[in-house]
């Protein structure tokens, strides 16, 4: 899937590109670093779980931002403007080694470090203004509390966070 530039969201594009702004600044490495790649040189983010594209995936840590879920409420009497709620996920994975590597972080560590570099971007007053002139306004963060998903050979580190907007637009094209 091909991640659109980064642009204003209205009512013909809020699907794809509410996704792809949120995408796009997180997938900036100066707001939020690889720990296993300084240069960003490998894939860091995906829009599905990449475990899904194989059994043998061991590029983690990984961020996945699936695609949006809408919430839409029709408020004015000619039903021309709605209130439109949507909430896009990011799901942050990492991963401990049951046979140490030497240098390599523990997978609650990288899980904290890079869930503070979103948190830190998310919450950024010029990312803030940014995500407000592309028409996403009015932003609240949740997080899940962390699940831990034992593998034959490593332990799964897993923190989700919802992003969710909430606005009014027109919604009759």
């Amino acid at each position: 899937m091909a991640i659109a530039a980064s642009a204003k969201v209205d009512y013909s594009n809020l699907f794809s590109q509410s996704h792809a702004n949120i995408f796009n600044l997180l997938n900036n490495r100066s707001n939020v670093s690889d720990p296993e790649d300084s240069k960003g040189n490998r894939k860091f983010l995906y829009v599905r779980e990449p475990r899904d594209l194989g059994t043998n995936f061991t590029g983690f840590p990984v961020i996945i931002i699936p695609p949006i879920e809408l919430d839409e409420e029709v408020v004015t009497l000619d039903g021309n403007k709605a209130t439109v709620e949507f909430s896009i996920m990011v799901r942050i994975m990492t991963k401990d080694h049951n046979v140490p590597r030497t240098g390599t972080a523990s997978g609650a560590e990288v899980l904290n470090t890079i869930s503070n570099d979103v948190l830190k971007t998310l919450n950024n007053e010029t990312n803030r203004k940014t995500l407000r002139n592309q028409g996403m306004k009015k932003i609240k963060i949740v997080s899940t509390p962390t699940t831990y998903e034992e593998t034959h050979d490593s332990m799964m580190f897993v923190r989700e966070f919802e992003l969710r907007f909430s606005q009014i637009t027109k919604v009759v094209v």
